[in-house]
């Protein structure tokens, strides 16, 4: 998010574990006109647990989002490519992935850091596909769904799962603590990120 923060609209993410081949991906990517062209929609499992609440009760969204129509919503978007189109959209995900992470950061709720509730999942995955349903943003998936892998093959677009990527290093930990703590993103130089 903070690399979405530098780069310029139309700019495309692709997660390390994500691999486009041929043209047809990338015509498909960069080509739609579309708010935003991501992956392909999925569920976001533990974002809300009546047992847990872990969003909606520790973290205000008052301005951000309306709590109330998401309230039950387990929908998310897979974020392995990103393509965002509309500047609007983009400032609202930043705003809003910046307001949750560092509150759930400073409040530390129960279960937070278990296995599928790591911050950026709730903050990057959950929170674009309320964004786009709640404020009519239009969206390309490029796949069909996120256990459907045919119209992927038939683009030349592969993304591994793996259940490792949730296990979060200590060290790297450290990281994201710091980064989610600065005061200000926009404003840091690039000597600031070199770790």
């Amino acid at each position: 998010m903070v690399v979405w923060e530098k780069e310029p609209l139309g700019s495309c993410h692709l997660d390390l574990d994500a691999w486009v081949k041929g043209s047809k991906c990338r015509d498909i990517v960069f080509g739609s006109r579309k708010d935003i062209v991501i992956q392909s929609s999925e569920q976001s499992y533990c974002v809300y647990q009546p047992h847990k609440k872990l969003v909606f009760d520790n973290v205000d969204l008052s301005g951000y989002l309306n709590v109330a129509q998401a309230m039950h919503s387990v929908d998310a978007y897979n974020c392995g490519i990103v393509r965002i189109n509309s500047q609007k959209l983009k400032d609202q995900w930043l705003e809003t992935y910046w307001k949750i992470t560092r509150e759930l950061d400073r409040k530390q709720p129960a279960g937070l850091h278990d296995k599928y509730t790591i911050p950026d999942l709730i903050s990057e995955q959950w929170v674009i596909f309320q964004l786009c349903r709640q404020n009519g943003y239009r969206v390309e998936c490029i796949c069909d769904g996120f256990y459907d892998d045919k119209k992927a093959r038939d683009i030349g677009y592969t993304h591994l799962i793996s259940e490792q990527k949730y296990e979060v290093d200590d060290e790297l930990r450290k990281i994201l603590r710091k980064l989610t703590n600065r005061d200000s993103f926009s404003t840091a130089s690039a000597d600031q990120w070199r770790w």
